[in-house]
């Protein structure tokens, strides 16, 4: 939706967002990272460019990058109306926090929307980075416990797409 401002938090370089965002007007994203070597606005820019000659038309959205830290997001307070969690929870030092901050930086009607790889078998690490991967039931009782109910989710190639609001 037009005017819409959308956070994902963990986002790497934005390579994601950015290719998403070719799919929206005018929505201004939120990058958000904790290493300033993957999310800085020379990397975005080339991203952006490369989209661009991709699909041949401008990018008009807006991003804006922030750095975080493993405990904050350091994002504005009751302001988004998407959170994007893209194949980043399982690299939280602290996703019970993190998901704190999310509901934190939702407003009231906001959505939670997070993208997972699940773990076959419990203690199962990420091939990439060696980040342990939640099974599905572990990956909503954490959810459940920090305050967000799901809305719909969806199971596709031992990945999880779940969006949810938080209760208040």
């Amino acid at each position: 939706m037009p005017s819409e401002k959308i956070a994902s938090i963990g986002c790497g370089g934005g390579l994601w967002e950015v290719m998403l965002s070719f799919d929206f007007e005018n929505v201004t994203f939120h990058l958000q990272d904790i290493n300033p070597d993957l999310l800085n606005q020379n990397e975005l820019n080339q991203t952006v460019s490369y989209f661009e000659k991709l699909y041949n038309k401008p990018n008009n959205c807006n991003f804006k990058i922030v750095v975080g830290e493993p405990k904050s997001t350091n994002l504005p307070l009751i302001f988004f109306d998407k959170v994007l969690l893209i194949n980043s929870f399982h690299e939280f030092a602290f996703p019970e926090l993190m998901l704190a901050e999310c509901k934190n930086i939702l407003k009231p009607d906001g959505q939670l929307i997070i993208e997972e790889q699940l773990a076959n078998y419990k203690g199962e690490l990420h091939e990439g980075c060696g980040k342990k991967l939640f099974l599905e039931e572990e990956l909503i009782n954490i959810l459940n416990k920090s305050g967000f109910q799901k809305i719909e989710s969806l199971k596709y190639e031992n990945k999880f797409l779940m969006k949810s609001t938080p209760s208040f």
